[in-house]
């Protein structure tokens, strides 16, 4: 078994890497942080936003940004107003997935997954951990109203003028009723590394059959190899070509590009 690998999200919190993907994503993360810090590209908006995918109630894809707050084996873990559409759609499905696109390291990762809202608790802590700017930014958007988040404004002077007021009050904030965190537990990781000419995921196998995407179980040779662990792959706890981690119930594709 691998020793853990320390993880830090974008705040400084610890926390401790077990699971093949999570810390192949450590690695990726890591590689993309260091060259976007080396990059030309000044215009590149961070190694932690990842673009948040559902589905509207139409029944079609809907996708925006959202900004990574932390990861760990428990999951990955984003902020948003309870009363934006995206929120709605969380809730609803219980279902999203994540897609980070980074330039610099010319690298992608997807990950899909269930999603669960957390508690009152563990958003406070977030809140807790976030720069006065960016509580501004939650009090203006999470606390209700005509001016929350995605909210319809019908004078546009008037929303810039709530808006300032929330920043005139600072820089001392307390939590909105209306913010909250939702953690994605993944289902499907898959990377891609254009410099490397890689392309693998790792798909959980149980957690697929139980309610994820199915389509790609039919890949899996689940007899090939039996219930044993898989030897280290790229580097420590990671699993080898077409390994099976039969402790976390992870599976390792290798993919065309």
């Amino acid at each position: 078994m691998s020793a853990a690998i320390s993880v830090k999200s974008r705040f400084g919190s610890n926390a401790e890497a077990t699971h093949p993907p999570i810390v192949h994503f450590t690695r990726y993360y890591a590689h993309a942080r260091d060259r976007s810090q080396r990059s030309s590209e000044r215009q590149f908006p961070g190694v932690h936003n990842a673009l948040l995918s559902t589905v509207s109630p139409d029944g079609f894809p809907d996708a925006r940004t959202v900004s990574l707050h932390e990861y760990s084996d428990d999951g990955f873990v984003f902020c948003t107003a309870r009363g934006s559409p995206k929120a709605r759609q969380l809730l609803a499905s219980g279902t999203a997935a994540l897609t980070f696109l980074w330039p610099p390291s010319q690298s992608q990762v997807r990950i899909m997954g269930r999603v669960t809202e957390q508690s009152r608790e563990a958003t406070l802590a977030l809140f807790d951990a976030c720069t006065p700017r960016e509580q501004a930014y939650y009090v203006r958007t999470g606390s209700g109203g005509q001016f929350g988040q995605s909210q319809v404004v019908a004078v546009v002077e008037d929303c810039h003028d709530a808006q300032q007021a929330v920043d005139d009050a600072g820089p001392e904030y307390a939590l909105p009723d209306g913010w909250t965190s939702f953690i994605l537990l993944p289902h499907v990781v898959e990377f891609l590394c254009l410099a490397q000419a890689s392309r693998m995921r790792y798909i959980h196998v149980e957690r697929c059959r139980e309610s994820g995407p199915v389509h790609v179980l039919h890949t899996l040779p689940l007899e090939a190899g039996g219930e044993e662990e898989a030897d280290a792959g790229e580097g420590e706890g990671e699993l080898a070509r077409g390994g099976r981690d039969a402790g976390h119930g992870w599976y390792r594709q290798d993919l065309a590009m």
